[in-house]
C-alpha cells in the first residue's frame, strides 16, 4: 500500500524595490525604508544617493549617485531641464533626474521588475498580496489628477519598457516649449507633468492603477491625497483634512462619499458600507512616523 500525502505550497512573489535621495538622510525615508523591510520578508532594497550611514541592513543596498553623473541619461536631462522659472527648491530638479536614475540602477544591478515611490510613502501590504493588479510588462503607476502621474506606488515591470519611457522623456524635454505651451499653458515641465505626457504619447506602455473606489475592488492606491487628508502639508499647520481641488479625488472626498481611515497599523477607505484596504499612504507632511505598517521595527535609525 501506498500513501500519497499531497502538500500545497503557497509560491511567493519577490520583487526588490529601489529609492533615490539626493542629500542627508531625514528621519521620513528611513521610516519609508523600515516599513518595506516590515512588510516584505525577502525582498532586497536598492538605494541610490550621498548619505548612507543609517543603511546598514543586509537587505540594503547602497550606490553613490556619483557612480552615475556621467551616464547618459543624468548628463542628458541636466543639459535639458534646469526649472529656471521655477523657485530655488531643488526639489523638482532631483524629482525628474530620478526617473533616469531608477533606470540606471535597475540596469546597473540587472534588475528587470522592481518597485518605486516617493521618500514619503509608507507602505502596508507586500507585493505578494497585490501583485495580481499588475499588468505585464508595463508601467505600473498612480495617477494624481487629470494631467499628472506620480510616484505614489509604481511598479515597473519590465526594463526594457521603462528604458523606452525614458527615451520618450527625452525627446519632449528636448521639446519642452512646445508641450509646455500646447498641455500646461506654459507652466513648466515638473516631472508629474512630464511622466503624464509621456503616457499620453505611449499609453500602451502604462497601466493606471486604481486610486478611487470601482465594483469589486478589493483594495486602492494612494497617489498623494489620502495621506495629505490624514496628516495635512508639509510644513503647514492645522491643514489636516485638507482637500486639492485638482486631484481625481476631490468630488468623492468633498462629497463625504469616502473617507481615509488610520487605525491598528492599516489604512483603508470608507466607502458607504464598505472599507478598502490601502496599500500606501503618501504622506505630505512627512509625518510618517505616526502611520505604521502593524509589526513595523525599527531596522534603521
Amino acid at each position: 500500500y501506498f500513501i500519497v500525502i499531497f502538500i500545497k505550497f503557497k509560491i511567493a512573489f519577490v520583487v526588490d524595490y529601489i529609492f533615490y535621495y539626493s542629500g542627508k538622510l531625514p528621519k521620513h525615508v528611513l521610516t519609508s525604508l523600515n516599513a518595506v523591510l516590515s512588510v516584505e520578508d525577502d525582498s532586497k532594497i536598492y538605494f541610490c544617493g550621498s548619505d548612507n550611514s543609517k543603511l546598514d541592513h543586509d537587505r540594503v543596498t547602497f550606490i553613490n549617485s556619483k557612480y552615475f553623473f556621467d551616464s547618459h541619461y543624468i548628463n542628458k536631462i541636466e543639459e535639458l531641464e534646469k526649472f529656471e522659472r521655477l523657485d530655488n527648491n531643488p526639489l523638482w530638479k532631483t524629482s525628474l533626474q530620478r526617473i533616469f536614475y531608477l533606470y540606471e540602477i535597475a540596469n546597473h544591478f540587472n534588475i528587470d521588475k522592481f518597485i518605486h515611490f516617493d521618500n514619503d510613502v509608507i507602505v502596508f501590504k507586500p507585493f505578494d498580496a497585490i501583485n495580481t493588479i499588475f499588468e505585464n510588462s508595463k508601467i505600473n503607476i498612480t495617477k494624481l489628477s487629470k494631467d499628472m502621474l506620480i510616484f505614489g506606488y509604481s511598479y515597473i515591470d519590465s526594463l526594457e519598457t521603462y528604458k523606452k519611457v525614458c527615451d520618450t522623456l527625452v525627446n519632449i524635454y528636448e521639446n519642452k516649449k512646445f508641450y509646455e505651451d500646447k498641455y500646461y499653458d506654459g507652466k513648466s515641465l515638473v516631472e508629474m507633468r512630464g511622466l503624464y505626457l509621456s503616457y499620453l504619447e505611449e499609453n500602451k506602455f502604462f497601466n493606471i492603477l486604481p486610486t478611487l473606489p470601482k465594483e469589486n475592488n478589493n483594495f486602492l492606491f494612494d497617489p498623494g491625497s489620502y495621506g495629505q487628508y490624514l496628516g495635512g502639508l508639509h510644513n503647514k499647520r492645522f491643514s489636516k483634512r485638507y482637500i486639492d481641488k485638482d486631484h481625481q479625488t476631490y468630488d468623492l472626498l468633498n462629497g463625504k462619499e469616502i473617507l481615509p481611515v488610520y487605525e491598528g497599523g492599516k489604512a483603508y477607505i470608507n466607502f458607504y458600507s464598505q472599507k478598502i484596504d490601502l496599500v500606501n499612504l503618501h504622506v505630505h507632511s512627512k509625518k510618517l512616523d505616526k502611520y505604521l505598517p502593524k509589526n513595523y521595527v525599527e531596522f534603521l535609525k
